[in-house]
């Protein structure tokens, strides 16, 4: 089972199957003329943007469907779908309410409820990499603090080192010969 399923394909999505998203696009929103209020018309156009990467349509369609209506079997398979489409973008939270709400519709749906658990884990994953990461940086010293303590080593590397009274003895004797 992939992690997140692919959109389900419905009634009218035939070419889709076939891989020719793009032609199912075309005919899908040709079918739509006059028939703007039609939530499978929608769904099927949300499906077929969704397959063509174009996440955002797919959303804006899906939220068409269930602005028409959100009760029955269509509007179930736009919540599903849509909580795959917000996966895909990175909204978490959302996908995780949309799959949410799909299981009030239909609470015996295993592919949303599996998309449900595993986004919970995602979203739980990358909030615990988050506070890692939050913690790493409290240990490590501020950007200026560091840069100052950088700045110094540096400084420390440039300058001579003291010669020690033995080894300045023996450059004044250098010099002195040098200078016979």
């Amino acid at each position: 089972r992939s992690a997140v399923a692919t959109s389900r394909r419905g009634e009218g999505g035939e070419a889709c199957g076939d891989g020719a998203y793009a032609a199912a696009l075309n005919s899908v929103e040709r079918a739509q003329v006059g028939r703007g209020d039609d939530r499978k018309v929608q769904c099927n156009i949300g499906d077929a943007h969704y397959r063509l990467g174009d996440y955002e349509s797919a959303e804006q369609a899906y939220g068409r469907v269930l602005g028409l209506g959100s009760d029955d079997s269509i509007a179930q398979r736009s919540y599903y779908n849509l909580g795959n489409t917000l996966y895909q973008q990175g909204r978490l939270e959302e996908a995780i309410g949309a799959y949410e709400d799909a299981l009030v519709l239909d609470p015996d749906d295993e592919d949303a409820r599996h998309n449900l658990e595993f986004v919970k884990r995602e979203l739980e994953k990358r909030q615990n990499e988050c506070q890692r990461k939050q913690e790493q940086q409290q240990q490590q010293p501020p950007p200026q603090e560091k840069q100052e303590q950088e700045e110094t080593q540096q400084e420390q590397q440039e300058q001579p080192a003291e010669p020690s009274e033995e080894q300045q003895g023996s450059e004044e004797e250098m010099a002195d010969v040098d200078l016979q």
